[in-house]
């Protein structure tokens, strides 16, 4: 049980960065902001969720 809300929280944070990444506002410094804090979600995220699968 545990596992499997580890695996739902960095699912959602991985989710959240993607979405972050992805999104543009128009501003272009706002831009950077968004998509440098969509990084630092996504990349950790990632990691744990193949750990998580037991793939690394």
């Amino acid at each position: 049980m545990k596992e499997t809300i580890l695996f739902l929280i960095l699912f959602s944070l991985s989710s959240t960065g993607l979405y972050l990444i992805v999104k543009k506002s128009g501003n272009h410094d706002i831009d950077f902001i968004i998509k440098f804090v969509g990084w630092i979600l996504f990349i950790p995220s990632i990691f744990g969720l193949l750990q998580s699968l037991k793939i690394l």
